[in-house]
C-alpha cells in the first residue's frame, strides 16, 4: 500500500481511520524490527501509540513529542513504504554451491544443471553459436559445446566444465538477456 498526503487534521483528535493506519505502520516497523510490538490497532490514541510514536521519533531523530505531524508522518510513511519494497523483492535462488573448488560437469544432474541448461536455452535462443542444450536436467554434450561456446565468448579456456567464474559469466549473461528483454 502506498501510503497518501499528510491528512489536513490533527491526526491524534481527529478521524480513527487515521489513527488506526498510524498504528498499523508503527506496529509492522517494530514487529520488523523486534518481532514484536505492543502498539494496538484501535483507532484511539493512547499512551501506548504515543509512546511508539515517541520512541519512532527518538529512533529517526525526529524533535519527541508524541505527536505525528506532518515530518513524523511523512517519515513513518516512508519506512512503512520501504520495509514493504524490500519484503517483496525476489528472493534469489543458489543454485551454486558455495563452497570451494565445485564445479559442474558433463553427467551430473540436479538442480544446478536444470539451471544451467535453463539459461543456456535462453542464451541460445539469440545467439546461433551457442547450441541448445537436449535436456534440462542433465548435462549433456550438447550442455558441455554450448558452455564451451560461452567460455570462447567470455575470454575463458574453453574445458567445458562449469567453475565459479563460467557460471559467474553465464549468469550475467542471462541476466542481461532478461533486462533487455523486459524493457
Amino acid at each position: 500500500m502506498i501510503i497518501k498526503p499528510f491528512p489536513e487534521n490533527d491526526i491524534t483528535r481527529e478521524e480513527a481511520i487515521y489513527i488506526r493506519e498510524i498504528q498499523e505502520f508503527l506496529r509492522t516497523l517494530e514487529i520488523s524490527r523486534n518481532g514484536r510490538s505492543s502498539v494496538p490497532v484501535d483507532g484511539i490514541y493512547g499512551p501506548m501509540t504515543t509512546e511508539a510514536v515517541e520512541s519512532f521519533q527518538r529512533q529517526y531523530n525526529l524533535p519527541v513529542t508524541g505527536i505525528v505531524d506532518r515530518k513524523t508522518y511523512y517519515k513513518i510513511a516512508e519506512e512503512y513504504n520501504s520495509l514493504l519494497a524490500r519484503a517483496f523483492n525476489p528472493v534469489a535462488i543458489e543454485a551454486f554451491l558455495p563452497r570451494d573448488g565445485y564445479i559442474i560437469r558433463p553427467g551430473d544432474t540436479g538442480d544446478a544443471v536444470i539451471f544451467l541448461n535453463t539459461m543456456l536455452t535462453a542464451i541460445s535462443a539469440l545467439f546461433q553459436n551457442v547450441p541448445r542444450p537436449e535436456a534440462l536436467d542433465t548435462y549433456s554434450g550438447t550442455t558441455e559445446s554450448a558452455v564451451k561456446a560461452i567460455q570462447t565468448i567470455l575470454g575463458l579456456p574453453a574445458t567445458g566444465v562449469v567453475n565459479r567464474l563460467t557460471w559467474n559469466g553465464i549468469t550475467n549473461l542471462y541476466n542481461d538477456l532478461v533486462r533487455d528483454l523486459s524493457r
